[in-house]
């Protein structure tokens, strides 16, 4: 993995993990459309405009153009990017986006580390472990050929803006990686890692297409933020329905409602047209969908290009699966962009997580 900034591989995105994201929310978004169509046919009822790299000023020490200084410690050892005609630097790619990237070369062995982090309009923490176009991104480190990346379970780690302006920015990071590719083998702990460098803009064409938000919440009081996120608005017959598919390494959730009538507080229960599943993929244990459940999605806000709400359910176990007892999912919210691309006439016609930019 090179430190050139002008063509990032972002492998990640052709990796099997992230297909399999990608296919098991597209089939948890199609069985929740189904299912909802099938009870309404029977009758039954965000982010900051930025024009350029960061807004000016931002943090302590926000002027200036950086030092170009990038470290961190790996697995216990420490790492430094090296100075001259290979001092690190962020790229900036529109709307919010950064690569930030560094490498060293020591011993006969080339060391490096990237990020590329989205949704960045303030200073802040960003998780590790999501996918564009949520916000945050992923960490990857590379020793000789081998490569280790983020997992797909939005928490592989952060990293935290300090200082942000239209010339530098620097922060903090963190975060575990695990073997991709190459010689890689286990997983490598990136930890105090920091950066302060100057901003170098890179191609911009696709930087609209970004639209930023999450989906989090917590599941039995343990924290849950989503990898993915895949929102449709459907306006075709028999009735207008909403569907939102979400996931992440460890559970995908998918929740569709119909008849959808805009903003509003929409009853999950049993036999009614708006539904909740949630399933671990490794297991694959489901809560909810026919079998019901208990609580609300609220939508607080839709516009053409944005979708704003909370949830709260308890979901029953479905039968002929591996769960067992009740799932109580709290603190459920939702800040997800609607660009024009995403409002199919119906699911198969946007299943895809892995854009590639």
């Amino acid at each position: 993995m090179s430190n050139a900034l002008a063509t990032p591989a972002r492998s990640r995105f052709a990796s099997s993990h992230l297909r399999n994201l990608a296919a098991q929310l597209s089939r948890l978004v199609i069985a929740a459309a189904a299912c909802a169509a099938l009870l309404t046919g029977c009758g039954k009822s965000g982010a900051n405009s930025i024009t350029g790299p960061g807004p000016v000023g931002g943090g302590s020490g926000g002027s200036g153009s950086g030092t170009g200084t990038m470290s961190a410690t790996v697995d216990g050892a420490t790492w430094t990017a090296a100075s001259g005609p290979n001092t690190p630097v962020a790229g900036y790619k529109g709307n919010g986006t950064y690569i930030f990237s560094g490498g060293s070369f020591s011993g006969g062995h080339v060391e490096s580390i990237q990020m590329m982090i989205d949704g960045v309009h303030d200073l802040g923490t960003y998780p590790l472990g999501v996918v564009w176009p949520l916000d945050g991104g992923e960490g990857a480190y590379a020793y000789d050929q081998g490569e280790w990346w983020t997992s797909l379970s939005g928490a592989a780690g952060t990293v935290t803006i300090t200082s942000l302006s239209r010339t530098r920015i620097a922060g903090t990071f963190e975060f575990l990686a695990d073997s991709v590719s190459g010689s890689a083998a286990g997983s490598r702990r990136i930890t105090n890692g920091h950066f302060d460098l100057p901003i170098t803009v890179l191609d911009t064409t696709n930087a609209a297409l970004f639209t930023g938000g999450h989906v989090r919440a917590k599941l039995d009081g343990a924290a849950w933020n989503a990898a993915g996120a895949l929102p449709i608005v459907l306006t075709a017959s028999p009735a207008p329905m909403l569907v939102i598919g979400a996931g992440n390494s460890s559970r995908q959730m998918a929740f569709a409602v119909s008849p959808f009538n805009g903003a509003g507080t929409y009853d999950v229960q049993p036999g009614g047209g708006t539904r909740f599943t949630i399933e671990d993929p490794a297991t694959g244990a489901k809560w909810g969908g026919p079998t019901g459940g208990s609580g609300s999605i609220v939508i607080t806000s839709i516009t053409t290009t944005r979708l704003i709400g909370t949830f709260a359910v308890d979901l029953a176990p479905v039968p002929g699966t591996s769960a067992s007892g009740t799932l109580h999912v709290t603190e459920g919210s939702f800040d997800l962009g609607l660009p024009p691309a995403t409002q199919a006439a119906a699911p198969p016609a946007r299943i895809a997580l892995g854009v590639a930019r």
